[in-house]
């Protein structure tokens, strides 16, 4: 036999907590009114602060990922801008160990001054 769902004070009688939600709202209403003005606006000012808190908390975690988000790109660019310097770092060093400058230089009828500052005079 199944039960039935009841209202509070049936509910209470039998020791049922199956209780409609229909039969929640104007007892709650009875028992909001029965408060006084100051109980009133403290408990509507503990809802709002929880509201406002819980939105802060949102907002923040929003804000949080957001940062995340342009650290990780920014980082991701800051890698392919060192390994960019790097290839040219290594593409510079290939042509002044195999003397190629130096090479292109003496053909072209230009001399080198120094072997670690390249300066080419005509």
């Amino acid at each position: 036999m199944a039960k039935k769902a009841v209202d509070i004070q049936t509910a209470a009688e039998n020791d049922s907590f199956r209780i409609r939600v229909n039969s929640l709202a104007p007892r709650l209403r009875r028992q909001f009114s029965q408060f006084s003005k100051i109980e009133r606006y403290f408990y509507m000012t503990v809802v709002f602060a929880v509201i406002l808190v819980t939105l802060a908390l949102v907002y923040v975690r929003i804000r949080i990922l957001t940062v995340q988000t342009s650290t990780h790109e920014i980082s991701f660019a800051m890698q392919s801008d060192e390994t960019q310097l790097t290839l040219y770092n290594q593409n510079l060093q290939d042509l002044t160990s195999q003397g190629k400058i130096g090479n292109a230089a003496t053909q072209a009828g230009l001399s080198l001054n120094n072997s670690k500052v390249i300066t080419l005079k005509k």
